[in-house]
């Protein structure tokens, strides 16, 4: 106990000095409580009003399926890569004489301290004050809710800890980008084909069916029973349901533990690698080709190595991955649009393609991110920073430009817009060069290292997901509103009539973009230089 007591403050002193020293986590933070705490005691609130008037038996499958919904969260978004908790990297811990247990039990119980638990707490907390019965029975209700707690809190640390360990397995790494992609597309049409379908289920007989019954015997079921065994005055088939999910907590931390010992322990004895690799080895005549006659030297080098990058580092895989799921998905939803109208297949389109740029964006508002520390390196360098944001974007645009073209090729022949091709294309591009001069702001005002394979543990705080989640939200809107020109100049020549206006208005938008982009670009270039050492920062420190 004085171990876990110890760990538990480390964690309340890692969380504050992470909340002092980040100003992103700490505002992030605060909108989500601004924006989440609200809809949580709602929440909460119509929980325990449901408790409190329905029948026993129905109150109690209420309070399962609310637990399940959580449940469900909780354990699914640590798979997608989501971090619900301000985590800390628990491998700096191994070279002390603490047991791995003590040490999985302290991060476990140290989440409570995070936002996003304390937004659970009107959820757990209604049962208790909903359900009617004697003392003893709020008591039941209360060990049932807390050991649910830390189950659910135990698995959902478990399932991020090990899955970031085990992503410095390339081979384990490309397979679950794929299982993950598959997994995605399975899941999105089998919810397509039965969301129609659920107006016509007969939910008071589903409780009794069988699939049901059996989904109560998962932790969220087992702490339902408990609460209405307790509410009916059977305590000691209440102490039963306790006891079994008392001894499903400790079988999922004993596994957890077993686990992380095979996937972390090897950190403590393995001999950091050098980061400098002998000059020999890399001292190599350039020659360039002919596509870079023209370029200078350090535009040259920054499209080479960007483009390497494209091709080995497991960050690009995963966004190539997802652009794969939504172009399935989006495709899927262009076909059975097929057969409505014609504005609405347009504006679904063009939600489309707006759901892209977004997708986009985390490429394009990151661009030190997968350099890491390594970016020390390239600011050595007596190059023209122009030059680096350049040749970083050039790479970008290159990329998107084709899967842009195959992506809205695919929508518009599924949708039947054909002769919308060029201009949703055009619209697209000319978006692409407004994001990347927002993005190009972002990725020096907000830069954030990336999980390299080989390194260490690096997770991101769940408030600092939800903050840079914003931060895409608003550079989106932004740039709605500047592509007005851009999108202007194609829907006034077709009010019109009149296809001389295209000849006018598509280089005029042409010109806009550009423009927006070279000025942002020389812009930015001051603003880079001052602001390097605080990306030095951001990127090389160890959390």
């Amino acid at each position: 106990m004085k171990q876990i007591k110890l760990l538990f403050w480390l964690k309340s002193r890692l969380l504050l000095r992470g909340y002092k020293r980040s100003s992103s986590n700490l505002v992030g933070a605060l909108i989500m409580l601004l924006f989440f705490l609200p809809v949580s005691i709602g929440f909460g609130i119509a929980l325990g009003f449901g408790l409190h008037t329905l029948s026993p038996f129905y109150s109690q499958q209420l309070m399962a399926g609310a637990l399940l919904g959580v449940y469900s969260f909780w354990i699914i978004a640590p798979m997608v890569g989501y971090s619900i908790n301000d985590t800390y990297d628990i491998t700096r811990l191994f070279i002390y004489p603490v047991s791995m247990r003590s040490i999985l039990a302290g991060s476990i119980l140290g989440s409570l301290l995070d936002v996003t638990t304390l937004l659970l707490l009107p959820t757990l907390l209604a049962p208790i004050f909903a359900l009617p019965g004697s003392i003893i029975s709020h008591i039941i209700v209360f060990s049932a809710l807390s050991l649910f707690l830390f189950h659910t809190l135990s698995l959902s640390q478990a399932l991020l800890l090990i899955g970031s360990g085990a992503l410095r397995s390339r081979r384990f790494r490309d397979i679950s980008i794929l299982f993950a992609t598959l997994f995605g597309i399975v899941y999105y049409v089998s919810t397509r084909a039965l969301l129609p379908r659920l107006a016509e289920v007969d939910w008071g007989a589903y409780l009794h069916s069988r699939p049901w019954q059996l989904l109560t015997f998962l932790p969220p079921g087992l702490a339902a029973h408990a609460a209405g065994s307790a509410q009916s005055g059977e305590y000691g088939s209440a102490f039963g349901w306790i006891i079994l999910l008392f001894l499903i907590t400790l079988i999922t931390l004993a596994i957890c533990e077993r686990i992380l010992k095979k996937v972390y322990l090897g950190d403590v004895s393995r001999k950091p690698e050098s980061p400098i690799a002998p000059l020999a080895s890399v001292r190599q005549e350039r020659t360039p080709g002919t596509l870079f006659l023209r370029m200078p030297p350090a535009m040259q080098a920054m499209i080479e190595k960007e483009s390497k990058y494209l091709t080995r580092h497991p960050y690009y895989r995963l966004l190539l991955a997802n652009m794969v799921y939504i172009m399935f998905a989006l495709g899927y939803g262009a076909f059975e649009s097929g057969h409505i109208g014609g504005a609405t297949r347009i504006a679904s389109v063009c939600f489309a393609l707006f759901f892209i740029l977004l997708t986009e964006s985390q490429m394009f508002c990151n661009q030190f991110g997968v350099d890491g520390p390594a970016v020390s390196t390239l600011f050595l360098f007596p190059a023209d920073r122009k030059q680096i944001l350049l040749g970083k974007n050039i790479v970008s645009l290159v990329v998107f430009s084709v899967i842009n073209l195959l992506i809205i090729f695919t929508l518009c022949t599924l949708a039947h817009l054909q002769s919308y091709l060029f201009a949703f294309w055009f619209a697209m591009q000319m978006g692409v060069f407004v994001v990347m001069g927002l993005g190009n702001y972002l990725s020096i005002y907000f830069p954030t290292r990336l999980v390299v394979k080989g390194g260490r543990m690096r997770l991101r705080s769940g408030s600092g997901q939800f903050l840079y989640l914003l931060l895409y939200l608003a550079m989106m809107l932004a740039t709605l509103l500047l592509m007005i020109p851009v999108i202007a100049s194609l829907i006034i020549p077709s009010i019109l009539n009149v296809f001389s206006g295209y000849l006018i208005g598509i280089p005029l938008a042409c010109a806009y973009s550009i423009a927006f982009y070279i000025v942002s670009l020389k812009l930015l270039t001051p603003i880079l230089i001052e602001r390097e050492p605080d990306i030095l920062m951001k990127l090389t420190a160890q959390e």
